[in-house]
């Protein structure tokens, strides 16, 4: 910094300083203030939406205990219309689905799971979705619609679930050998998950090694 000989030099060269950058120095302290604005008016919304969207499944899971699933159907499409992304509405299309596989209408509960796989972008919710869409797939012996359910993957801890129906595919297309591998990698991996598995280890005794 240069050494004035006078506080009026001073005062002259910040003058000076101000004419040249002060627009920007302003400039820049606008723009900082939208952002900081922009960002806590994002935020209190981000919250907002998130205590509506619960108090809308709140209502919908007292729906369930009443099994009034024509308002749960109502309440699942005011979450779909307007909270599409919250966890909320997959939780949602998770239980009216749920509903539908306990009255064996598997289709209806494809499309809930389809709803998820389309619009929720959480690889949990996704995998989920998938998992449970093939499972019911296989049940319509939809063995290859199965198959392609399960070629994407967008969650590897659910590697053991899908290796499991995986070998209930294989062994629908009568391939004894690679239902045995996809069942020995199931148990393995729910094994390291600490889950235990009956059924699988059933399938395990009578396929692996084969």
């Amino acid at each position: 910094m240069p050494a004035y000989s006078s506080d009026k030099e001073q005062v002259e060269e910040l003058k000076e300083l101000w004419k040249e950058y002060g627009r920007w120095i302003l400039l820049a302290v606008v723009v900082g203030l939208a952002v900081s604005y922009g960002w806590r008016y994002w935020q209190a919304r981000k919250y907002t939406t998130n205590i509506e969207a619960s108090d809308q499944y709140q209502s919908l899971l007292v729906a369930t205990e009443n099994n009034n699933w024509t308002q749960v159907a109502a309440k699942k499409i005011v979450l779909e219309q307007q909270f599409p992304k919250s966890s909320y509405t997959a939780y949602a299309n998770f239980v009216e689905a749920q509903n539908y596989v306990n009255q064996a209408n598997y289709d209806k509960a494809l499309a809930d799971y389809a709803w998820v796989l389309n619009n929720n972008k959480n690889s949990i919710y996704e995998q989920l979705a998938r998992v449970r869409s093939a499972r019911l797939l296989m049940a319509q012996n939809k063995v290859d619609a199965a198959g392609k359910m399960l070629a994407t993957v967008n969650n590897k801890a659910f590697m053991p679930a899908i290796n499991s129906i995986k070998g209930d595919i294989a062994v629908a297309k009568n391939d004894v050998k690679k239902a045995g591998k996809y069942y020995q990698d199931a148990f393995v991996g729910f094994e390291s998950q600490g889950v235990s598995d009956p059924v699988l280890m059933m399938k395990v005794q009578s396929y692996a090694g084969l």
